[in-house]
């Protein structure tokens, strides 16, 4: 009730906010002498990998500069292929510092590599080889290949496999018939479909597959098998005297390569 000399109420309002209380800051990390490094956000041979490709696209780019593009042999040859050539050509720089030509010099500088540190040698003679069993499987998938020289190869892995474990006095069943079955397994392919026996029917490039005839680590039977496959008559067969890493004569043994290579790009 309002009387007069009263003062007139004020009108209520609404009431005033609250205050927000402000965040309280987050404490300081720990301290650490030797703070944990960060993880890699990709695997470290997916980095290797990517590493390996930014090195052989500026070997491209190199080669585009010295021949120009339509003569690069990257172009022409395909990833495989010249991926091989690269294994045979740095490995077999390789065995050829430590590698002395001549009757017994021949053997025991092959003895002397085995048996380096670390097995560097016989990894080095273990691509050195079998880039060439690559070369045929390359050469079978790319049509764009000229030709196809291959050295020592042998005609299927499972044989071959046999042979290194009796050497070792280790049975087949079930260690070796394990190591095969879990490759196979692990790259998606079966053997009996790129063993170079069974690639070697799918060739149409001029191919020359060259074995010793003395050579012990792979017999000369399978340089044979693999031409006995072949369903080309581009596919040569040359057998030189001399074992797994002594062809004798090479003054010779070049004659016939470069004879070969001079049909093969008519």
């Amino acid at each position: 009730m309002y009387s007069p000399g009263s003062r007139e109420p004020a009108a209520a309002g609404p009431a005033e906010d609250a205050p927000t209380p402000r965040p309280r800051p987050a404490p300081p990390p720990p301290f650490t002498i030797f703070p944990a490094p960060s993880r890699p956000t990709e695997p470290r041979h997916r980095r290797g990998l990517a590493a390996v490709g930014v090195a052989y696209q500026w070997v491209e780019v190199l080669l585009d500069r010295l021949v120009s593009a339509p003569l690069n042999p990257l172009y022409h040859s395909g990833t495989i292929a010249v991926f091989s050539l690269a294994v045979a050509l740095v490995t077999g720089i390789y065995l050829f510092l430590f590698y002395r030509v001549g009757t017994e010099a021949a053997h025991r500088s092959i003895e002397d590599i085995m048996a380096q540190p670390l097995g560097i040698g016989a990894l080095m003679r273990s691509l050195h080889r079998y880039s060439s069993d690559a070369a045929l499987l390359a050469a079978a998938r790319q049509p764009s290949i000229r030709a196809v020289v291959s050295l020592a190869a042998f005609a299927h892995p499972a044989a071959m496999m046999r042979r290194w474990l009796a050497g070792m006095h280790i049975p087949f069943w079930p260690l070796g018939a394990y190591i095969l079955a879990y490759v196979q397994r692990v790259i998606g392919y079966r053997f009996d479909d790129i063993a170079p026996c069974a690639t070697i029917a799918k060739l149409r490039c001029p191919t020359l597959i060259v074995h010793g005839l003395a050579d012990a680590t792979v017999p000369v039977a399978e340089a044979r098998q693999i031409y006995a496959a072949r369903t080309s008559e581009a596919v040569e067969l040359l057998l030189v005297p001399g074992s797994h890493d002594d062809y004798g004569d090479l003054a010779q043994q070049v004659g016939l390569l470069g004879g070969f290579l001079d049909r093969a790009f008519r």
